[in-house]
């Protein structure tokens, strides 16, 4: 598989599971090493990170997140305190 399509993997991956997924399920998944999948997540939080993206991930104690970007928050909060309409 090459790299954009690995990455589209791992990208599908942090966003359906919706919690932090260990690194070690990722690897498993994409069938390669932990460094490979590790350096193919950093690839894209890089990416998220240099393209000022909606979303980042996010690595918590050797699991990774997608989460939204500290600098929308409060967009995020101005939406869901607008009255919704029917």
């Amino acid at each position: 598989m090459r790299l954009a399509q690995l990455e589209a993997v791992v990208e599908s991956l942090l966003f359906i599971a919706g919690d932090a997924v260990p690194l070690s399920a990722i690897a498993q998944t994409i069938e390669m090493d932990k460094a490979t999948a590790k350096a193919i997540v950093q690839s894209l939080a890089d990416q998220y990170e240099a393209e000022q993206r909606g979303i980042r991930i996010v690595e918590f104690d050797g699991a990774y997140q997608m989460c939204t970007a500290a600098e929308c928050f409060s967009y995020i909060r101005s939406m869901y305190r607008s009255p919704q309409r029917q």
